[in-house]
């Protein structure tokens, strides 16, 4: 085999007829599957060609994916169709793993991979990836399916493996590469040989004839284009159409070392195209609000990393920042507890994590510290950038904090969703979504508006909204608490619970919830059990017991509003009791919240003192029936800022002793 790779190789296109029949045959599918590198979401295109004596892969996809390759030290040469020789062969990517994404079946409906390898030699084809028979060997036997459109793999173990083409119905096509926004995509060309060229390749014995067509991915309509187009204002195409973030709980707080010191640095040198990109960012990034001109005392310089799609990244070189900063603790989540998590699912949903990090605010103390200079000015961040030490602390606290009650839930409601709603009602047409406060549809808010609705947020740190829902859910679970037992289920008692107490009469309104929202009663099955309208025989011995059960439920629940109202009434009333107090009384003080007379022990002490004139009732209703009045202190309780105002609770009424002894 390495003797034969040292060989001269010669390639050909395969015979004129033949591609021209296949190119102008609209159903006809030639062997391409779709190949994925690693985690990487981009699907490349590969021809098997069981003719072909090696496995190639092209130039361009060792770029875009940054493969490590070694130089072969013996290279080839290829004859080309046209008569043109090819130096390839020069460098080779080894054992490159790749998912090759399998056949859905009934019992799997999710899509499968399965992991191959390979050796491939880098040169310039008409597809990303050319695999021939050595990639093939490594399988008991390939074949094409022609009536299923798959390639069939059956490994050494016996196991069989079904890889739809791309372009038939069984798979996606592949995600094309996006093109230049300027430069239009060149069409695929075909070379064509003369049948003198041709026949002269025919007569030799050591040419392998493989066919290729070309197909353009490029004109691809995304599906959703339309539904895109419709709701452009929930996918922006960045979040500068946000602007800058609103105020949230969580802030970038920059807490320094007790011995730091002021970092500043000149700014790095840069090239020409350098300059320009850092002229256009910073007018951006001011344009949006995310850095304004300061003149701190603090400076870092500033450089650029070129990323894989050939554009410039901004960095900020805050590493003396970073060596007087307090690290922050918070907890990071286990990448191996994420990778677990992602175990046997199909689809992985992501935020743009610079969008993110600058959705949350540097606090505005803190906001000198992030400074950074450039050729164009001095300026600092006030919202949080990329290169602080504790940034991504501060990020996972924001996204905890927000995401807080759907963070263990958020697939069983997507189950919940797919499996139930999906399942009875279809895909519905639209949705809106409103996740939290600081996601709120104007929609809802407008909606209230014509109602003439005040809408009260409530969030996870302030669940509680107008106190009514409260109240009546506390009042319905103790109600509950008394008629369910530790055998029965307090659900089955919910709606018997909830009738009962909209028939109340609320001592508040004198009224019940029922009569105060209807105008009437309605018609309840309790008013079936009065002996007016209940029948002697009701002929059904099942409805008889329903009526004995809905009877004692109905007693014990009326039974216990009452008994709960009258609890609750005289609990409140402890605190409003009517007091003999009124302005020019004079009254004794208890003294147990005082430290009066420190060194005495305590059960010697005075538990009043006094007598203390009343001067004034303080309050909003004082009019009515005031809690608190303003007393004259003795000149040593003033001196000692002892406050002279006192709520009745700590009052008690002074008896002078010609009243409490009689002559």
């Amino acid at each position: 085999m390495l003797q034969a790779r040292q060989e001269r190789l010669t390639l050909h296109v395969a015979a004129l007829c033949r591609l021209l029949a296949i190119l102008s045959d609209t159903d006809g599918t030639l062997p391409i599957i779709p190949v994925r590198l690693g985690t990487s979401t981009r699907v490349y295109s590969a021809l098997w060609d069981s003719g072909s004596q090696g496995d190639f892969i092209h130039p361009r996809v060792v770029k875009e994916a940054r493969l490590p390759t070694t130089g072969s030290p013996t290279p080839i040469f290829v004859t080309l169709g046209d008569d043109k020789t090819q130096r390839f062969f020069d460098q080779t990517v080894t054992d490159l793993p790749f998912f090759l994404t399998l056949e859905t079946t009934e019992r799997s409906p999710a899509s499968r991979r399965h992991r191959s390898s390979a050796h491939f030699d880098v040169m310039e084809t008409g597809y990303d990836f050319i695999l021939g028979t050595p990639w093939s060997r490594r399988f008991r036997s390939t074949e094409a399916d022609w009536e299923t459109n798959t390639l069939v793999l059956k490994t050494k173990c016996g196991q069989t493996y079904r890889v739809p083409f791309i372009g038939t119905t069984t798979i996606l096509r592949p995600d094309p590469p996006p093109p230049e926004p300027s430069v239009p995509t060149p069409s695929p060309s075909i070379t064509v040989t003369s049948p003198r060229q041709f026949a002269h390749f025919i007569r030799q014995d050591d040419v392998t004839f493989f066919m290729v067509d070309v197909t353009d991915l490029l004109h691809y309509d995304p599906p959703f284009r339309d539904l895109i187009r419709e709701y452009h204002d929930v996918f922006p195409s960045s979040f500068s159409f946000a602007g800058i973030p609103p105020m949230r709980d969580v802030e970038h707080s920059i807490q320094l070392v007790p011995d730091y010191r002021v970092h500043h640095q000149a700014p790095y040198r840069l090239s020409m195209p350098e300059a320009t990109e850092l002229k256009r960012q910073l007018k951006e990034l001011l344009r949006l609000g995310f850095i304004k001109p300061s003149n701190s005392s603090w400076g870092a310089p500033v450089l650029f990393a070129r990323k894989a799609d050939e554009t410039l990244r901004l960095c900020i070189v805050y590493r003396g920042l970073n060596r007087y900063t307090v690290k922050n603790s918070y907890p990071m989540p286990r990448s191996n507890e994420l990778f677990d998590r992602l175990a046997g699912n199909c689809f992985f949903l992501k935020i743009d994590l610079r969008s993110g990090y600058h959705q949350i605010w540097v606090a505005a103390a803190d906001q000198p510290e992030t400074a950074f200079r450039s050729r164009f000015g001095h300026y600092e961040f006030t919202v949080m950038p990329f290169g602080l030490t504790n940034a991504p602390a501060t990020f996972q606290r924001a996204m905890n904090n927000i995401f807080r009650d759907i963070l263990e839930h958020a697939r069983e409601v997507a189950d919940i969703v797919f499996d139930r709603v999906v399942r009875d009602h279809g895909l519905p047409l639209s949705i809106i979504s409103d996740r939290d406060l600081r996601f709120t549809n104007r929609f809802w808010r407008r909606l209230h508006e014509v109602c003439d609705t005040q809408l009260r947020f409530s969030s996870s740190y302030h669940p509680q909204t107008d106190d009514q829902i409260e109240i009546t859910n506390r009042t319905l679970g103790d109600i509950l608490r008394k008629i369910v037992r530790d055998d029965q289920q307090w659900d089955l008692h919910l709606a018997h619970a909830e009738l009962a107490y909209n028939h109340a009469v609320s001592p508040t309104t004198g009224m019940s919830p029922y009569y105060c929202d209807l105008g009437y009663h309605p018609r309840v099955p309790a008013d079936f059990l009065r002996p007016s309208q209940m029948h002697p025989d009701t002929s059904c011995p099942s409805l008889d017991d329903w009526v004995v059960h809905m009877t004692s439920i109905m007693k014990t629940a009326h039974e216990h509003i009452a008994a709960s109202q009258t609890r609750m009434a005289a609990r409140a009333n402890r605190s409003r009791m009517n007091h003999p107090f009124k302005v020019g009384d004079d009254v004794l003080i208890d003294a147990r919240h005082l430290q009066l007379e420190v060194d005495t022990l305590r059960k010697f002490r005075h538990r009043f003192f006094g007598p203390c004139r009343i001067l004034q009732a303080v309050g909003s209703d004082t009019a009515s029936s005031p809690v608190s009045f303003r007393v004259k202190l003795p000149d040593y309780l003033r001196q000692a800022r002892v406050h002279d105002v006192y709520h009745v609770s700590l009052l008690r009424p002074y008896r002078r002793p010609s009243e409490r002894f009689a002559e």
